[in-house]
């Protein structure tokens, strides 16, 4: 590998810290679960939660920064090469794995036009800060990317997402717009997509991670069978390494990821109602 390291203790590094970022998003501090219908709501604890929630998703869905990482354009990205080509595969144990990774990839991608589930051809929206009703179209991954470095930077670190509004009012029909223009609208692009859409999507965005999560469980179980090792009646354990695993600090993220398979993922599996599921 051209960073020094096997591509098994990529893998290891990687899916220990997916399965930490995911862990701090889907839990009972983050979010509620209440029964709704034919399936489940899914609300956030507090305001706060949210704003927390949004800013770590956009982390999972940014490139990550590790000398273990390669080329991946974010961390949902090194889960479909994980999942496409893995290490740990036994009897087709990543299966899961890869089917909740590709269920929220082309999610994500998905652009609001054109989907024949949706209840809206495209997003309806009110900009009264430049005088615009009429309608967006936006993939979600790029709202929910707007919308967590929103809640994370000050205005004056907002350019950077007024150029990508900038092009996405151009994309939707609004020729004559200007760059102040989208400056001007970040206020009601963030109104209408993170207090509205984005506590829509919650409920989805949730079960897609605990999805992956248990993916990434369901994957790693042959392994932690093989690895686990008791001795005797104590309560002591040991892991025995795999071969490919020589560097100090893959090796403690192998154990950290073996002792996460003991834990279990936090949430069970759960599903939330169609209702939730049907717009935007």
């Amino acid at each position: 590998m051209s960073n020094g390291n096997t591509q098994m203790e990529n893998e290891i590094v990687l899916l220990k810290s997916i399965t930490g970022l995911i862990d701090d998003m889907v839990n009972h501090s983050m979010i509620l679960i209440e029964k709704f219908d034919d399936g489940k709501l899914v609300k956030p604890h507090t305001q706060e939660s949210q704003r927390i929630f949004n800013i770590m998703l956009v982390d999972f869905l940014s490139k990550p920064d590790s000398i273990f990482t390669q080329n991946y354009s974010s961390y949902l990205d090194a889960l479909c090469s994980i999942s496409n080509n893995p290490m740990f595969n036994t009897d087709s144990s990543v299966n899961d794995l890869r089917s909740a990774t590709k269920s929220f990839f082309e999610w994500l991608s998905e652009d609001t036009k054109g989907r024949e589930d949706s209840v809206e051809p495209l997003v309806e929206v009110w900009f009264p800060n430049i005088d615009y009703s009429g309608y967006l179209k936006i993939s979600r991954q790029d709202f929910i990317i707007i919308c967590g470095n929103l809640s994370k930077h000050s205005l004056l670190r907002q350019t950077i997402q007024a150029k990508k509004l900038y092009r996405i009012l151009k994309e939707s029909g609004l020729q004559n717009v200007t760059r102040e223009d989208s400056l001007l609208a970040l206020e009601d692009f963030y109104g209408r997509f993170y207090d509205d859409i984005l506590n829509y999507h919650l409920g989805n965005i949730s079960e897609f991670l605990n999805e992956i999560q248990w993916g990434i469980y369901t994957y790693l179980l042959p392994e932690f069978c093989r690895t686990y090792t008791k001795f005797g009646n104590s309560t002591q354990y040991k892991y025995k390494y795999p071969a490919d695993v020589e560097s100090r600090f893959a090796r403690a993220c192998y154990w950290e990821l073996m002792n996460w398979m003991r834990r279990r993922p936090i949430m069970a599996k759960f599903q939330i109602s169609k209702w939730f599921k049907k717009r935007y």
